[in-house]
């Protein structure tokens, strides 16, 4: 039977062997190219236009990008950026400005892990009704069994 602390420490371990997993490998950035600046451009601009990147728009050849009123946008929703935004300005407020898609690999891989954490701990709850459930009902048949024995 594990320790309260056991019991606590193996949520962690998952995050940390997930995030840490998904973290290797190559990272590849094509429709969520905008992600990181977009959420950049919220946390400093407060809105959702790229007119602050022209190099980068240049650079990507105005990779999914659409032009409305006089301003330039994704034409992906701005979902992963609201996503990044914690890790974003955490990131930004070190003074750690990785390469834009070492930042999105980063989110992605935090999401992974607290996703899985999440569905370990949705999972790990009724099992552990269920254990309790049969330990009471064992002790209960055994100690009646012994004390009417």
């Amino acid at each position: 039977m594990l320790t309260r602390a056991q019991q606590a420490l193996i949520p962690t371990l998952v995050f940390v062997v997930v995030a840490a997993t998904h973290m290797l490998g190559i990272a590849t950035s094509f429709d969520s190219v905008w992600s990181i600046p977009i959420a950049r451009s919220i946390l400093y601009e407060r809105n959702v236009d790229l007119d602050e990147y022209a190099a980068l728009l240049t650079k990507h050849h105005y990779y999914a990008i659409e032009s409305i009123a006089g301003h330039v946008y994704s034409i992906f929703p701005v979902g992963a950026s609201l996503v990044a935004l914690l890790v974003v300005a955490l990131l930004d407020t070190a003074g750690i400005r990785p390469h834009d898609n070492k930042t999105e690999k980063l989110v992605a891989s935090l999401v992974v892990a607290l996703t899985t954490v999440l569905l370990y701990s949705l999972a790990r709850g009724p099992l552990d009704v269920a254990r309790t459930r049969t330990a009471t009902a064992c002790s209960r048949t055994c100690c009646s069994t012994s004390c009417t024995s």
